[in-house]
């Protein structure tokens, strides 16, 4: 399928910075479609809101694995055998 010029130059212009392919380019628009139209502040305040809501989630994941292993203590066996 032939990709329209609009986004075929936004996977261009997202090419272009070192270290980004055409897979990450296309994964990146499919999960910020406006990348292509924001400017670089407009980005950088975007990728601070990521990082922010990344930094969030592992905090909570790591407390709730934390919690997890304080409830996860298993009752010592009454039976005789």
């Amino acid at each position: 399928m032939e990709a329209s010029p609009t986004l075929n130059s936004k996977v261009q212009r997202l090419i272009n910075v070192q270290g980004v392919g055409s897979l990450t380019a296309s994964a990146l628009l499919a999960a910020w479609p406006e990348l292509g139209t924001l400017s670089k502040n407009q980005v950088t305040a975007l990728a601070e809101k990521i990082t922010v809501a990344e930094r969030s989630v592992a905090k909570s994941k790591d407390q709730f694995r934390s919690s997890e292993k304080k409830t996860d203590r298993t009752e010592p066996s009454t039976s005789s055998g």
